[in-house]
């Protein structure tokens, strides 16, 4: 087993109150179980999928490609965070997320 691999995402930046769907891909990501936010990712919810229905695209979840959705509440501090993704292998390398005003 392997621990995930992130080699791309698309958005990976958000204004503060907003609700975006991310597709990442690489490989190992059908191991994942959890999404890390850092540091403290207060106010970021970050589910699998796309549970709200916001994007066009397909929902992506296999070990090539990951959809995720944030939630960015709108008293989240802005400015650089990190995600990870969590596997019973290991958690992925930081994958940088911005958050703006």
């Amino acid at each position: 087993m392997s621990k995930p691999v992130v080699r791309r995402g698309w958005p990976l930046e958000a204004f503060v109150g907003d609700v975006i769907v991310c597709t990442l891909e690489g490989s190992h990501l059908d191991q994942v179980t959890e999404i890390r936010v850092s540091p403290a990712g207060k106010g970021i919810r970050v589910s699998f999928g796309d549970p709200l229905g916001r994007s066009q695209e397909p929902v992506q979840a296999s070990a090539e490609a990951l959809t995720v959705t944030f939630e960015i509440d709108p008293s989240t501090y802005p400015g650089e965070k990190r995600i990870e993704l969590i596997s019973p292998a290991g958690p992925s390398d930081p994958l940088p997320f911005l958050v703006m005003m």
